[in-house]
């Protein structure tokens, strides 16, 4: 319910999908960049830094998490989980242009 919220708001969150290129085959959130959890730290500067909320996603909720707490280490301000991973994503989704 809060996703779908931040989702509405403006400005829109920042959405980052964590899971592995095989697991993103299937679907991914509309607009969501594409890191897989093990790319991120050498990744790091392709998620921004403009007070946005971020929303993290896996495939259950355990991979987003802690790439949250990472983030979070990081300097991040906003990262939160989407619990449950992309099967609770409330909003729309596409196949990924990779």
């Amino acid at each position: 319910a809060e996703a779908k919220e931040l989702l509405a708001a403006e400005p829109a969150p920042f959405v980052l999908d964590v899971r592995t290129a095989q697991e993103t085959a299937g679907g991914v959130a509309v607009g969501a960049a594409l890191i897989p959890m093990d790319q991120v730290e050498g990744r790091i500067g392709e998620i921004p830094r403009d007070g946005r909320p971020i929303i993290v996603y896996c495939a259950a909720g355990a991979r987003s998490a802690a790439v949250c707490e990472f983030l979070t280490k990081e300097g991040f301000e906003g990262a939160l989980n989407l619990e449950g991973g992309f099967g609770n994503w409330p909003g729309s989704a596409e196949k990924p242009n990779v």
